[in-house]
């Protein structure tokens, strides 16, 4: 039984390694498109999510004949995932905040350091219930699913290199391409 449990645990960090190389690219195109660093693109992610589960608490609403009480829990569950993702929002903004403190001091904050081990473990398992939600044919499941996939990539961006904000990509090719014309104007023509 020790081998099986061995072989599971392989194949989790292989998974697990070759989704937090996708983060890590992700925030650096992130990084370098927009300017933003990773709490900004996690947040995003949450932001969608929570669109996404709300909708899917209203779905109900509009397929049942009893629409009362689906109004009444479609409420209910709107509030409790605006709740769950604006906590989790929350908890980013907290553990970046330490992370960049520590980066700033050159060291790892042992907190912060927990927070991800945490997250390490959540992000996936929330993950697979949202692609099983997925899978689902019901409208609600998969909106639900979609939010959770969603939350799950959020923890492995949250987990992957942290990167200072920077200009835009768009704005750096106008910085460039201002000072080439400065540097032309004032550069001596050369004789022929």
């Amino acid at each position: 039984m020790v081998g099986m449990s061995d072989f599971a645990w392989k194949a989790y960090e292989k998974i697990d390694g070759a989704l937090m190389y996708g983060a890590n690219k992700a925030v650096h195109a992130w990084n370098w498109t927009t300017g933003g660093t990773k709490l900004g693109l996690a947040n995003k992610l949450i932001s969608v999510a929570t669109i996404a589960e709300c909708v899917g608490s209203f779905s109900p609403v509009f397929n049942d004949r009893n629409e009362k009480n689906n109004l009444a829990l479609g409420i209910i569950f709107a509030l409790i995932f605006l709740i769950l993702n604006h906590i989790i929002q929350y908890d980013y903004q907290i553990n970046h905040e330490k992370e960049n403190s520590a980066l700033e001091k050159r060291c790892l904050d042992k907190d912060a350091e927990k927070f991800k081990e945490a997250i390490s473990y959540s992000g996936p398992f929330v993950g697979v219930v949202g692609m099983v939600g997925m899978s689902n044919s019901s409208p609600q499941a998969n909106l639900y699913g979609t939010g959770f996939v969603l939350t799950s990539a959020s923890t492995y961006i949250m987990r992957s290199d942290s990167l200072p904000p920077r200009k835009d990509c768009i704005r750096r090719g106008i910085d460039k391409l201002s000072e080439m014309v400065q540097n032309y104007r004032y550069s001596e023509p050369a004789l022929a």
